[in-house]
């Protein structure tokens, strides 16, 4: 839902889901991915904190800020895991950046306002 919506806002979206093609490289299409965008929103939740892949796309956006490029990670949340998780990978994004909710997603009122939020921060450089 959140990418056909950012996508129908006019926002160039790449997910792999919908956009990795069968015979795609999946560990290079996903590097290309990260390193070719201005933004990396990743949306985060338990079990997106158990994922390898979350894992490594989080690591190459952070790289790429530490080559001088604006900031590039643009987190999310669906719960609350990723303000407890000791995992290493994630600590810097809780100690350093505003994760922006997007618990109760699933209530149209609530979704429409974050959807704003999220927008306005996509747009911002």
């Amino acid at each position: 839902m959140l990418y056909r919506d950012l996508r129908k806002a006019g926002v160039l979206c790449w997910f792999a889901t919908e956009d990795l093609k069968a015979g795609d490289k999946f560990p290079a299409e996903i590097t290309e991915a990260v390193q070719s965008r201005e933004k990396l929103l990743v949306v985060l939740s338990k079990n997106a904190l158990n994922s390898d892949g979350v894992k490594q796309e989080v690591i190459l956006a952070r790289q790429s800020e530490g080559k001088g490029k604006r900031e590039v990670l643009l987190p999310i949340r669906l719960d609350s895991a990723i303000l407890h998780s000791a995992l290493e990978w994630a600590a810097p994004i809780r100690k350093r950046r505003h994760i922006r909710s997007f618990e109760n997603w699933q209530h149209p009122p609530h979704y429409q306002k974050m959807l704003i939020d999220l927008l306005n921060d996509l747009r911002k450089e």
